[in-house]
């Protein structure tokens, strides 16, 4: 999963265009979608309804290419992101929910949890940006995919650097809202599991040779002077009497 998100990443910066970069988007945040639904114990159930979803999506969003409206593909696009994101977000929460224990797994879906947050963020910031104008100060009057990640990040990181800013009252309520989620999961989701990963090497030293080692403690090596009962072996008829 976290290599798919990456991916997803680099989708949005090289192909900032709405009209190659929405479909692709679209599409591949579908597939995110059933990777997470292939890490539950269950995923039979979830798997057609996930391909469904994200069929319809990526229909509305080449539908919306068709149209010719930057407006109406941007909503479209951004808009089928977030529905992917959210659900992705989702089924990936519940599954680390549902974990017995704290693994490598775990830290890596919660990890990847963080990035679609920012993703996430990035979906919304370009989704109010092509309808309210003067929505972001820095980045134009029409905002990239690239643009925005870049803002999200910033933003969730709380890393502010100050060249892309909120300017529209929408945007500075959406950026409060995500610095205080990054900050909160950071400090809160991550510190948590992180402090209770244990590694491969000691989650199997249980079962490993301490039972043997037990075992053998218990169990006093046979004394080689020992001889077993029965006759002397200086004795061929058991008597006792020399011949």
């Amino acid at each position: 999963m976290l290599p798919g998100v990456l991916a997803l990443y680099l989708i949005i910066i090289i192909a900032p265009l709405e009209k190659v970069g929405a479909p692709l988007r679209v599409a591949f945040a579908g597939v995110l979608l059933l990777m997470a639904i292939r890490t539950r114990r269950r995923a039979g159930p979830l798997t057609m309804p996930a391909i469904a979803l994200a069929t319809i999506l990526v229909a509305a969003t080449l539908i919306a290419v068709a149209t010719g409206s930057q407006t109406v593909l941007t909503c479209v696009g951004q808009g089928s992101t977030v529905i992917l994101v959210v659900v992705t977000i989702l089924v990936l929460g519940r599954t680390l929910l549902a974990a017995g224990e704290v693994a490598g797994p775990a830290v890596r879906g919660v990890l990847t949890i963080y990035l679609l947050l920012g993703l996430l963020f990035s979906s919304v910031h370009s989704f109010f940006a092509a309808l309210i104008t003067n929505y972001l100060s820095g980045a134009g009057t029409h905002p990239t995919t690239s643009d925005t990640l870049y803002f999200s990040l910033s933003t969730l990181t709380t890393v502010g650097y100050g060249d892309i800013v909120p300017v529209a009252n929408v945007a500075r309520a959406v950026a409060s809202i995500e610095a205080l989620i990054g900050q909160l999961y950071l400090v809160s989701v991550v510190a948590a599991v992180v402090s209770r990963f244990v590694p491969a090497s000691r989650r199997a030293a249980p079962g490993g040779n301490g039972g043997n080692t037990a075992g053998s403690a218990g169990a006093a090596p046979p004394d080689a002077t020992d001889e077993p009962p029965g006759d002397s072996p200086s004795d061929g008829d058991g008597d006792g009497d020399g011949p």
